[in-house]
């Protein structure tokens, strides 16, 4: 049995990442379960499926061969079940560009969020014993083929990060369905309508606010611009806020279930703007749609170059703007909103996605992936803890650490 380990806490690509490949499994006849706190949104959108809670998988834990982390980030949760599932191999994926740093390494929080990527050299420099086992954790990862990245933006974080590996895990690109053209679509009415699906935490709002202040702003001027949200989030106030200051018409429709979301974006714009599984879905579904890049540090370069999801290379569903190898996009965002560009970016972004993010070759893949890692739980259990009581001492003790380094007594 394949246990997957969610408890992602939010609702997000991840989630849905789960509930298609929990479908995938079910029409295979692939005995898995979701280990999976209570209350969750997840367990509404999968009634069928079998969810245990982190506290109960000693009940099913000899059925287990295979622990399926979803997301990189989730090996540091305090309450995954390292002791009852030792016995099976694990495989985690990258789904996001930081995870990997963020969620293993001191200070990086914090120091990101204000300087973005220019402090991993020194924090890689001041916490070197760490980094050191911090590429050795990764480097173990690959080797064993117990690692995956979604795109080339995470692999090329990835890289980055741990510029010591000596290998590239596989890539794994998110899959995505395709779904039945809707057949009323937005008329044209004199107004530029821009959709957006996903949700509005700080991560996109880094993304929609300079388009908003700096792309969207410019056209306003001259031009009536409206702005259809299918979202939910700490940061939608200030959506409004700022479309409201710059003289964009604003609408909000909060969340909706996937089919819903779909058809608000097709009636109410003539494009949308996404990042991650929500373009895949737009596109995939006939609309034109617009990668949006977010930023990681305060200060970042401004998103010139858009494209369209057809035009997207090596999978990359966004990318941080403040990353040394950002690559931008082929056009101005106004060369984009173009009749004849719009009904290309229809077709062309479908069979996009039905090439690309075709569902059955993803899972397929993600399947021999999971039965090909040789890493048990129990070894990996091992690395974690040792990475953690480093990552622990370090944040307790930082003045001692650092004055250690000074005077050369660790290495």
């Amino acid at each position: 049995m394949i246990a997957i380990y969610s408890n992602t806490g939010e609702w997000g690509g991840v989630d849905i990442l789960i509930g298609r490949f929990a479908s995938y499994l079910s029409l295979r006849q692939i005995d898995f379960c979701i280990i999976e706190p209570g209350g969750g949104r997840i367990r509404n959108e999968l009634p069928n499926a079998r969810f245990v809670n982190p506290d109960q998988v000693e009940l099913i834990a000899k059925q287990v061969t295979h622990v399926f982390v979803p997301s990189v980030s989730k090996l540091r949760d305090p309450w995954f079940p390292w002791g009852p599932l030792a016995h099976a191999t694990v495989i985690t994926w990258i789904v996001h560009p930081n995870d990997v740093f963020r969620s293993f390494f001191p200070y990086s929080n914090a120091s990101m969020n204000i300087f973005g990527y220019r402090v991993v050299k020194p924090l890689r420099y001041l916490f070197r014993t760490h980094a050191n086992l911090f590429d050795a954790i990764f480097a173990r990862l690959v080797k064993e083929n117990a690692l995956i990245v979604m795109d080339g933006a995470t692999l090329r974080s990835l890289k980055y990060f741990a510029p010591k590996l000596d290998a590239e895990p596989g890539l794994v690109p998110v899959p995505s369905p395709l779904s039945d053209e809707i057949a009323v679509r937005h008329q044209d009415s004199g107004k530029l309508s821009i959709g957006y699906l996903g949700r509005m935490d700080v991560m996109k709002w880094s993304a929609i606010q300079p388009f908003i202040r700096d792309t969207l702003a410019p056209l306003a001027k001259h031009r009536q611009i409206v702005l259809h949200l299918v979202s939910e989030g700490t940061h939608l106030s200030r959506v409004e806020q700022l479309c409201s200051e710059i003289g964009v018409e604003f609408h909000c429709y909060g969340y909706l279930p996937n089919l819903q979301a779909r058809e608000v974006i097709f009636t109410k714009s003539d494009l949308a703007i996404a990042m991650g599984t929500s373009a895949l879905d737009i596109a995939g579904a006939g609309h034109p749609c617009v990668i949006i890049d977010p930023n990681l540090g305060a200060l970042a370069r401004r998103q010139m170059r858009f494209r369209f999801v057809h035009e997207i290379e090596d999978y990359t569903l966004g990318e941080f703007r403040d990353f040394p190898g950002y690559i931008q996009g082929h056009h101005e965002f106004e060369e984009l909103t173009d009749k004849n560009q719009l009904y290309i970016a229809c077709s062309k972004g479908r069979e996009y996605v039905r090439h690309a993010h075709d569902p059955v070759r993803c899972f397929d893949e993600l399947l021999n992936r999971i039965n090909g890692s040789t890493l048990q739980v129990s070894e990996l259990a091992k690395d974690i803890r040792s990475l953690l009581l480093s990552f622990s001492h370090v944040k307790d003790r930082p003045l001692p650490y650092l004055a250690g380094i000074l005077l050369g007594k660790i290495r």
